[in-house]
């Protein structure tokens, strides 16, 4: 499958492989995207699924993730964590650098982050890209922030996934972390979620983000769904290969 949006942002061929792929099949399906002039596959099959995991590693995928969505069911009565801090709605005439590092900030577990073959310049796009089309509204509802002062302190991405709340990006400032904010993020997502008529929430993060599944947990989510996310290089960039090599 083409992704158009990736092709775009990233400048190179970028698919995706069906979950349904049939192992034996893959070779073949790899050549015939190569030959399309694809430089990037992904796959995301399920973690269980023993067989699928072991063809993306015999073929040459790198393990870039393990994802896990997490959900919960919403109540009004769930309360804010008490805090000196609120979250508020970001305003888009707000003229904020802030945001968009705050936003990079939070790829540290990002699949694309922890490729040595993903140009860490485009992860930066990415993000930087993720998080002005979330405030402009177009891939997002609401974007929310904490603030001290003129300081950016977290800010959470909402929108919708079916009839569920969706939590889009999370990011709280180093300086700010374990001052509850995390938590109140979560919390007021969940609040917003209920006042516009939803009653479940997900949100996706990564097993080796271990600080955001304590949070997501400590805030009543649980693990629905875990995935492998292979990335398949058909076509390195011969930069990208040196660097990758200089620091393995």
């Amino acid at each position: 499958m083409h992704l158009e949006w990736d092709t775009t942002c990233f400048g190179f061929g970028v698919a995706r492989m069906s979950p349904s792929a049939v192992p034996g099949e893959v070779a073949g399906i790899l050549t015939a995207l190569r030959e399309a002039n694809y430089r990037l596959v992904y796959w995301s099959v399920p973690t269980v699924d023993r067989e699928r995991v072991a063809a993306g590693l015999e073929h040459g995928g790198f393990l870039a993730d393990e994802k896990l969505r997490y959900a919960t069911a919403l109540s009004a009565e769930r309360q804010a964590p008490s805090t000196a801090y609120a979250a508020v709605p970001f305003e888009e005439e707000q003229e904020d650098h802030g945001l968009v590092q705050l936003a990079i900030s939070s790829a540290e577990y990002s699949r694309y982050r922890r490729d040595p073959l993903f140009p860490a310049a485009l992860c930066d796009k990415l993000y930087a890209v993720w998080i002005e089309r979330s405030v402009s509204k177009e891939i997002a509802d609401e974007v929310l922030v904490v603030r001290d002062g003129r300081n950016l302190l977290g800010l959470i991405t909402l929108g919708s996934a079916g009839d569920r709340g969706d939590i889009g990006l999370v990011a709280v400032d180093r300086t700010a972390q374990g001052k509850g904010i995390g938590r109140l993020l979560v919390t007021e997502a969940g609040r917003y979620f209920v006042a516009s008529g939803r009653r479940q929430a997900q949100v996706v993060t990564q097993r080796l983000n271990v600080p955001a599944c304590r949070l997501y947990e400590s805030c009543g989510y649980s693990i629905e769904r875990s995935e492998t996310v292979f990335h398949f290089w058909l076509q390195p960039d011969e930069d990208s290969v040196q660097q990758a090599l200089s620091v393995r």
